[in-house]
């Protein structure tokens, strides 16, 4: 596949927040104890933006109710910004 799969074309990105680390994302449903860093998918987001025609970035899984302090919502919110 190689560059191909990186052509730019428009392009809708979904964000599922069950991806990151438990300690960042604890306000998901099934947050991974292994899961991705937010450091490392910002690098990957960054790059996503610049190589394809992003139109629609849609973030999910995001549980106020279990989210304590609110920081899920602000690591969406900081992707959402980015975006």
């Amino acid at each position: 596949l190689g560059d191909s799969v990186l052509k730019r074309r428009p392009t809708y990105l979904a964000l599922d927040m069950d991806v990151f680390q438990w300690p960042f994302a604890m306000g998901t449903s099934a947050a991974w104890p292994i899961g991705l860093s937010p450091e490392g998918f910002y690098v990957l987001l960054q790059t996503l933006l610049k190589r394809l025609d992003v139109r629609v970035f849609g973030i999910y899984e995001v549980a106020p109710e279990l989210d304590p302090g609110g920081g899920t919502a602000k690591l969406a919110s900081q992707f959402a910004h980015l975006f």
